[in-house]
C-alpha cells in the first residue's frame, strides 16, 4: 500500500526542473457558481504532502525512505517559491507576482495581492526543511502578528 501511494505521488509531482511548478502537485480550483474548473498554482498541497511524508519517514523501509526523500527535496524547491516577495521568512498561498493566476481581473493589479499570513506561513514552514534559527524567527513573527 505504501508503494502504491508513493507511486501516485511520484506520478503527480512535477519533476520537470525547467517548469515553475517543479516539485508541486496539481491543484484544481472549482467555482460552483460558474461551473469552471481550472488548474491552480499554490503552496497548499505540496506543503501538506511534505509534512505527512516527513512525519512518516522514520517508520519507512530504506527503499521507501529514499523515494520519500526525493519527493520531499523536490517539494522543498516548490515551497521556497512561495516565500515572501521581500525576502522575509513568511509565506503566501500564491507565488510572489503570480497571485490569482486564473483571475482575469485580480491578477492584473498589485492591490489585490494577498499579504502573507500566519496559516500559510505555518503550513509552508512545517512542510519544508528548516533550521533552528528559522524556527525561532518564525515564532517571533507569529507572536508579533498575533498581538
Amino acid at each position: 500500500m505504501v508503494d502504491e501511494m508513493l507511486s501516485f505521488l511520484e506520478r503527480d509531482q512535477c519533476a520537470d526542473p525547467d517548469s515553475h511548478l517543479f516539485g508541486n502537485y496539481p491543484s484544481t480550483r472549482y467555482h460552483a457558481l460558474f461551473p469552471i474548473s481550472r488548474q491552480e498554482d499554490n503552496v497548499y498541497f505540496v506543503a501538506w504532502v511534505n509534512q505527512v511524508l516527513r512525519r512518516n519517514l522514520p517508520q519507512c523501509a530504506k527503499e521507501e525512505s529514499q523515494r520519500i526523500e526525493r519527493l520531499i527535496d523536490r517539494g522543498d524547491v516548490a515551497i521556497a517559491q512561495y516565500r515572501n516577495r521581500y525576502g522575509d521568512i513568511t509565506y503566501n498561498f500564491y507565488r510572489p507576482k503570480a497571485w490569482f493566476p486564473n483571475g482575469k481581473l485580480l491578477s492584473r493589479y498589485g492591490l489585490f495581492q494577498p499579504t502573507d499570513d500566519a496559516d500559510d506561513t505555518c503550513i509552508a514552514f512545517r512542510g519544508r526543511t528548516h533550521d533552528v534559527n528559522e524556527a525561532t524567527r518564525i515564532k517571533e513573527i507569529l507572536h508579533h502578528q498575533s498581538n
